[in-house]
């Protein structure tokens, strides 16, 4: 099997060679081609590069390609800081109030600069090799979490509080939704044969299962819904632990669920068989500071609860940092191989 074969067959919960790996390592991407960040996030060709750079060094069964956790909220009309060594962050954010919902457009995919730099990236690396490795193009701010992007995550946890707001936050939701949707599609069209959807602040450290349930699972479910009727294929990320939402996390219908360390293995490997593939939930920090041997036994306990049934991609729970040693993320691969065969 090729890696584009090995996905396909996990998420048919078919019986691959071997347990499939992702690394989430954009941002050791950028890093590798020794140019500054805020040049290869805005630069297609550079962020394929960064890519495939990656790949041709580590050998993973998926290249994500994305520009950071801003890039829907700059076409949104945010304003974005790209630092040389950082990945870009919001500076400003766009509405000052929520009725102010009104006054946002969607605009074409196309015509964001660092949007662009993503669907262009996606189109080199299918062009290149799209038939040998499976591509997620990250649209990363689901709909709950373009809203905390536009108003600012702290203003929108406010808005959260009052239920006066529940008609404008819907609004909003409403509008984050069609941002969202066009810039999948728009991933889809340009070669990705997944797109990811970054729901971290809808997680329970941060909101109560009963939010969730109310403001960002419907419009997940919807988004992934129509997607799926269009034969695109949609994971959903939601950092820390999902234990209190896990069965609502999954009614999503989202293709994968993204998980991490925080997240009970057991329980979600019990609940999500057969039902939705799962991805992750190797700690980020034993990959960044860890020994080669803490290194072994996070890989092995992960691969000994997830890999039976089939189902499980191998992953770091979230983005590896940009002092990650690479021969820790070397070590990694080569115990997902070893101990990951069927």
């Amino acid at each position: 099997m090729n890696s584009k074969q090995r996905v396909l067959a996990t998420i048919n919960f078919k019986k691959p060679d071997m347990v499939p790996i992702a690394l989430y390592e954009i941002l050791i991407g950028a890093k590798m081609i020794k140019k500054p960040f805020g040049k290869i996030f805005l630069n297609g060709k550079l962020l394929a590069q960064s890519r495939l750079r990656v790949y041709e060094e580590f050998g993973q069964d998926i290249i994500d390609v994305e520009t950071g956790i801003a890039t829907e909220a700059e076409s949104c009309g945010c304003l974005v800081e790209y630092p040389d060594n950082e990945a870009p962050w919001i500076k400003k954010p766009v509405l000052e109030d929520l009725s102010d919902v009104s006054k946002l457009k969607v605009t074409d995919s196309y015509s964001s600069r660092s949007m662009y730099a993503n669907l262009e990236a996606v189109n080199i690396i299918s062009q290149k090799i799209g038939q040998e490795i499976f591509i997620i193009g990250e649209a990363d701010q689901g709909p709950f979490s373009l809203c905390g992007a536009l108003r600012g995550m702290e203003n929108f946890y406010m808005d959260l509080a009052f239920s006066e707001n529940e008609g404008k936050i819907h609004k909003l939701l409403e509008y984050t939704s069609e941002v969202f949707l066009n810039y999948a599609r728009a991933l889809s069209e340009a070669g990705a044969d997944m797109i990811c959807m970054g729901e971290s602040p809808a997680g329970p450290s941060l909101i109560s299962p009963k939010q969730y349930n109310l403001f960002a699972k419907p419009y997940e479910e919807k988004i992934i819904k129509i997607l799926n009727k269009e034969g695109i294929l949609v994971a959903n990320h939601i950092c820390g632990c999902v234990d209190k939402i896990l069965d609502d996390f999954i009614d999503t219908g989202a293709d994968i669920i993204e998980i991490d360390e925080k997240t009970n293995l057991n329980l979600a490997k019990n609940k999500t068989k057969k039902i939705t593939t799962m991805m992750g939930a190797v700690a980020p920090n034993i990959l960044t500071f860890g020994s080669q041997k803490e290194i072994e036994i996070e890989v092995k306990r992960n691969l000994e609860i997830c890999m039976p049934d089939y189902g499980y991609i191998l992953s770091p729970g979230c983005v590896i940092g940009t002092n990650t040693p690479i021969k820790n993320i070397k070590s990694f691969m080569d115990f997902g191989r070893k101990y990951g065969k069927y």
